[in-house]
């Protein structure tokens, strides 16, 4: 009776083992963000393949969707404040002028003064496009994502890096760092002024990235200046777009890359 008693344990313990080991990754136990979304954004989370719009951070607060950000001023982030102070201008509807304007991530708009001028921009931008800004060094933010097709994804990115020695990045899943990327910066010269922050740049096939499975997955962007006594803006990210490559292979599988530069060429 007790070696029977033995084998059944044994074969419980082998079923657990063997289930947990298959378990699909999953959003984090216990995180308390839900995915973002309004009158005008009705399909959430994120789907993937797509683009992941990066003022569509998570609902949840400061330290649950988003940390490492700038105080708020006057009660609203510095985005819409600085915004507000230019009476909206430039195409700065009441929607664009003040979103998230509660929110401490920073989140402006793209303005025909300076953010479209193509012989100062490596990749074509347009008006009216909201992005997050007055980004500072180990600024992240949470994305509720939902993978609609599993497999290997390569990693584009619209955004202007206004600092001399570029920008760093990475993107965790589940809490878990799979990539971390360094770009140049986006002005093209050594010349300093405010329009640096402006230069845009799709930086192209950057990363690569397995999602083994479908369902929901939380996405973190951490965002970093390569020199970490740097205190200053680091600069504007618009989106990350997630493009199918190829059949999913095991998570485990995932290498973690420093890319340096990368195919960072405006297409």
């Amino acid at each position: 009776m007790e070696t029977k008693a033995v084998w059944i344990i044994f074969l419980l313990f082998m079923v657990v083992g063997l289930t947990s080991s298959n378990l699909p990754a999953q959003i984090p136990v216990g995180y308390k963000g839900t995915p973002f979304h309004n009158d005008s954004v009705k399909v959430y989370p994120i789907r993937i393949p797509g683009k992941l719009q990066c003022e569509f951070y998570d609902f949840g607060g400061f330290g649950v969707a988003y940390g490492g950000t700038k105080a708020l001023v006057n009660g609203i982030n510095v985005g819409a404040y600085f915004n507000k102070s230019q009476n909206c201008n430039e195409g700065g509807t009441p929607y664009l002028c003040t979103f998230r304007d509660s929110e401490a991530v920073a989140i402006s708009y793209t303005k025909p003064c300076c953010d479209l001028d193509g012989t100062l921009n490596s990749y074509p931008q347009t008006a009216g496009q909201m992005y997050t800004g007055w980004t500072s060094p180990n600024q992240w933010l949470n994305y509720t994502v939902h993978v609609d097709t599993p497999g290997v994804y390569s990693i584009n990115f619209l955004y202007t890096a206004a600092l001399i020695r570029g920008l760093e990045f990475s993107l965790s899943l589940n809490h878990k760092t799979v990539v971390k990327i360094l770009l140049p910066n986006t002005f093209h010269s050594d010349s300093i002024d405010n329009l640096r922050w402006h230069r845009w740049n799709k930086a192209i096939n950057i990363a690569e990235i397995t999602l083994s499975d479908t369902g929901e997955q939380l996405v973190t962007f951490n965002a970093a200046y390569p020199a970490h006594s740097e205190t200053a803006d680091i600069g504007n990210f618009d989106y990350i777009e997630f493009v199918k490559k190829g059949p999913a292979s095991p998570i485990s599988d995932q290498k973690n890359i420093l890319h340096t530069n990368g195919d960072s060429k405006g297409r």
